[in-house]
């Protein structure tokens, strides 16, 4: 046999298993089109809005990070919502409910 041919291989490829912990989470996330829910978290575009947005429902100072992308002149942009404070202020609702 050639030495080319002894390296070659009709098994499957499997790809190592990822543990929850090891997955990678993203930096930013879009908020969900409307009448559509965050398919990281499961909050409506309404709720999320509420957190990320200064209003009366928070008492105009939002618990969530986010930033918004828009270019020079534009009026319209697009909001990004800080992953790790959307999940930090989830957990932080959970502790305190448990209490």
């Amino acid at each position: 046999m050639s030495e080319m041919n002894k390296s070659l291989t009709t098994a499957p490829v499997v790809a190592p298993e990822v543990k929850d912990s090891q997955q990678k989470q993203p930096e930013f996330i879009r908020l969900p089109k409307p009448r559509q829910q965050c398919e990281h978290t499961g909050l409506s575009r309404t709720k999320m809005c509420e957190l990320v947005l200064g209003c009366a429902a928070n008492g105009f100072k939002p618990p969530v990070r986010s930033v918004v992308l828009r270019g020079r002149g534009k009026a319209r942009g697009v909001r990004l919502v800080d992953y790790a404070s959307l999940i930090n202020y989830l957990n932080s609702q959970e502790a305190t409910h448990e209490a």
